[in-house]
């Protein structure tokens, strides 16, 4: 029986400084996109509060506005005692609800210009070709094992079938019987062809069906030791796991800038669960 590997060699890599750079500068642009579209969220959904909610309570601003149209300065003087700190307070909720309602709108703009310059920049400065040559030569090793290995095994799968065709065309016994009856044509049973999903033909003489199963299952699965290894090369490059970007198509710069609205509602301090909520895009 096969003895796994429980070692993988690891080859050196090659200069990855380019690479190295890029995927650093890609990392903080995806980060500052995410902020951005996070932001645009919020503010959406506030918009939408807003436009939805009740007006601010004018109540006690209205009664005073009428005390003092009406010239009663100690009605006022004593309106002004009873509620001055409700009053206070009623004035700037109103102040802050105007002021949002009339930022808001600048403030999503922004945001979604922020989003667009952001993805135009993530475009400008990532070179998938280079991508694509950089994990070429972090490939090329393995690949070139298993073109050294692929070339002894047709050597010898060649050697194996020339062997079993020429073992089968001189050893085959046709049998009859004395009256001219034929009774069939017997081979040796050497090899059987390789199946189109399988590495090793499942029948060989003299070898174990076990085994030839085992090798060509093995064929099939990978080899975790090194994803493990590969994995923690790539980290310190700064590849930990699927980079984005995004495209800006000015050409569909009326289309609404997609900001998924799933944001955690705050933790309730009765509960152990973060509570999620999914709001409607619109």
């Amino acid at each position: 029986m096969f003895e796994r590997k429980r070692k993988p060699e690891i080859p050196s890599p090659p200069s990855l400084d380019g690479l190295t750079t890029m995927l650093a500068g890609m990392t903080r642009r995806d980060a500052a996109y995410q902020q951005a579209v996070k932001a645009l969220t919020f503010a959406r959904r506030r918009q939408r509060e807003l436009s939805k909610a009740s007006p601010p309570d004018m109540m006690l601003v209205v009664q005073r506005e009428l005390l003092e149209s009406g010239g009663d300065a100690s009605a006022l003087a004593a309106f002004d005692a009873e509620h001055g700190g409700a009053l206070t307070a009623q004035q700037q909720a109103r102040e802050a609800h105007e002021r949002e309602v009339r930022e808001l709108p600048s403030r999503i703009a922004a945001l979604e210009q922020i989003i667009q310059q952001t993805a135009t920049d993530m475009t400008a400065n990532t070179n998938l070709s280079l991508i694509g040559s950089e994990a070429q030569k972090l490939f090329r090793p393995y690949a070139e094992r298993v073109k050294d290995a692929g070339a002894a095994y047709v050597e010898a799968l060649r050697q194996a079938r020339t062997a079993a065709a020429t073992l089968t065309s001189r050893l085959q016994v046709s049998e009859h019987d004395i009256y001219g009856t034929y009774f069939g044509l017997h081979k040796p049973e050497l090899m059987e062809d390789v199946d189109a999903d399988e590495l090793l033909p499942t029948m060989m003489a003299g070898i174990d069906f076990k085994e030839l199963r085992d090798l060509n299952e093995r064929a099939q699965e990978t080899d975790d030791e090194l994803s493990d290894a590969l994995q923690a090369q790539l980290k310190q490059i700064g590849a930990t796991g699927t980079l984005r970007i995004y495209r800006h198509n000015p050409a569909k710069s009326d289309q609404r800038i997609y900001a998924p609205d799933t944001i955690p509602l705050p933790r309730r301090e009765d509960s152990d669960c973060e509570v999620m909520t999914v709001y409607e895009l619109g």
